[in-house]
């Protein structure tokens, strides 16, 4: 995988997770993007 493709998903991982963050008045539902979006963010730093 190439590092562009890597940085393209990510900087759309935290968009989307903005968003999520935005409109978590129905938690039940966001939860599992959270928690991806939480993983993500882990590969993000590590990375």
């Amino acid at each position: 995988m190439s590092r562009g493709w890597i940085g393209w998903l990510l900087s759309s991982l935290a968009l989307f997770g903005s968003q999520v963050q935005l409109t978590q008045l129905s938690p039940g539902v966001l939860n599992p993007y959270a928690d991806l979006i939480k993983l993500f963010q882990h590969v993000a730093m590590v990375a």
